[in-house]
């Protein structure tokens, strides 16, 4: 069994990676930690407790993840309660992870002194993993922790910057033990390895800072020609509509120069299927402009996110996430269960000029924001329109902020970024990066 505890864990690895991406995730997850439950006892340990041990350890995981979903329901009392739960899961989770790495370096032979570097390593990549995941959401300013945010964003940058897909961070924790026990059995000066360990984790924590540090944010946004509205929210259906329009003539009295407005999904509330009838009297407000509105029709009973580009003729191009989610969408585990989804809804050749831009529209699942797929090939100056729909409403809207500033980064493009009740624009120029909040 001690010979194969390695192929185990790499192998448990690799299920759990798959898990994220197919439907079968939760089987195969619970499988992964029941493998590793299994390599980091004995042969002469009971299968019945591996099997708890893994139980437990696969618990706890989902435990971190409740805060992320900001489902804290009740009394301030019961919050408190699930909080502590939260607090008491993840430090057993990663005192499972913090002993299961040393039995890693035992197994391989490692000194003292390797097993303390190794030990530095997983501990800032777990907590880089739990920060940006979990923690990032639970300490977050909206869930009345701003003193201990500072914290979390400065450790957390390169996965605030989205450096890696969260699927492939925990892939990435089993790759540096590999690169760890492999360095060990090649090296056999073992300060020699202590001091590689220890300047590789150094690199990774300060690369996030260097990158994060060149980004600067101002308030202007040159030649833009686009504006954001956003309506009084728990309005009527036929006022919300009256509304809209009202705010549509004004700026074409105030602003003349605008070619663009973007509304996002809370200035009408009513699905879309209610008010259809109603897209025609808002394009009668549009002349010389195109609307960005964002929306949710009902598709079954479920609520759906959806995205209209429209002007006075009409609608020029729709997006929903129907076709993404069809049913998963608000589950506690949907976001797993979608991995097998499209991850963007657009048309092939969806090309809106405005003003001096060029505008792709994109509707993306939440956690599949990431690796969305951009299409550069239209030239430079492309404007990519990103919703991120109901789970804006909750802690991790600051992430997926913080992800279309990474994208605008890298792909060098503007990026207008719609959410659920707020619009925001990245614009690139040189190493800068200019921003402002339109609504």
């Amino acid at each position: 069994m001690k010979r194969y505890n390695w192929l185990l864990v790499s192998l448990s690895a690799v299920i759990y990676h798959v898990a994220t991406l197919g439907f079968l995730s939760l089987p195969l997850m619970f499988f992964s930690f029941v493998l590793l439950a299994c390599c980091s006892h004995n042969s002469r340990t009971s299968l019945r407790y591996q099997v708890l041990w893994g139980i437990v350890f696969f618990v706890c995981h989902f435990a971190c993840l409740f805060p992320a979903l900001n489902i804290l329901p009740g009394t301030f009392q019961i919050n408190i309660a699930i909080l502590g739960l939260i607090v008491a899961c993840t430090v057993f989770y990663l005192a499972c992870w913090f002993w299961l790495v040393n039995r890693m370096f035992v197994w391989a032979g490692s000194s003292e002194r390797v097993r303390l570097a190794g030990l530095f390593v997983m501990g800032w990549a777990m907590w880089w993993w739990l920060s940006s995941r979990y923690l990032f959401a639970l300490f977050h300013p909206s869930m009345g922790y701003p003193f201990v945010n500072p914290l979390i964003t400065f450790i957390d940058l390169p996965s605030m910057l989205g450096v890696i897909s969260w699927s492939g961070e925990l892939v990435l924790l089993f790759a540096l033990m590999t690169i760890c026990w492999c360095c060990s059995r090649v090296l056999r000066d073992q300060s020699l390895m202590a001091l590689l360990v220890g300047t590789f984790a150094l690199l990774l924590f300060l690369v996030g800072p260097c990158v994060r540090l060149s980004v600067d944010k101002t308030t202007f946004v040159p030649d833009l020609h686009c504006t954001g509205v956003v309506c009084v929210p728990d309005l009527p259906l036929h006022d919300a509509v009256e509304s809209l329009c009202r705010l549509l003539d004004q700026i074409a009295v105030d602003n003349p120069a605008c070619r663009l407005v973007v509304a996002p999904e809370s200035t009408i509330k009513a699905p879309i299927n209610l008010y259809s009838s109603c897209i025609d009297k808002i394009a009668m407000h549009l002349e010389g402009r195109v609307l960005l509105l964002g929306a949710h029709k009902s598709v079954a009973g479920n609520l759906y996110n959806c995205m209209y580009l429209m002007n006075r003729s009409g609608i020029i191009w729709s997006g929903s996430k129907s076709v993404l989610l069809p049913a998963f969408e608000k589950s506690v585990y949907g976001l797993f269960l979608s991995k097998n989804r499209l991850c963007a809804a657009r048309g092939a050749k969806t090309c809106c000029p405005i003003a001096q831009y060029r505008y792709v529209p994109l509707i993306c699942s939440e956690f599949l924001l990431e690796i969305a797929k951009i299409n550069l090939d239209d030239a430079d100056g492309i404007v990519t329109i990103i919703n991120d729909s109901w789970f804006a409403k909750t802690a991790y809207v600051g992430w997926f902020r913080q992800y279309a500033r990474y994208r605008s980064i890298r792909d060098d493009i503007p990026v207008l970024y719609c959410s659920h009740t707020t619009t925001a624009m990245f614009m690139p120029l040189g190493n800068k990066l200019l921003f402002t909040t339109l609504c």
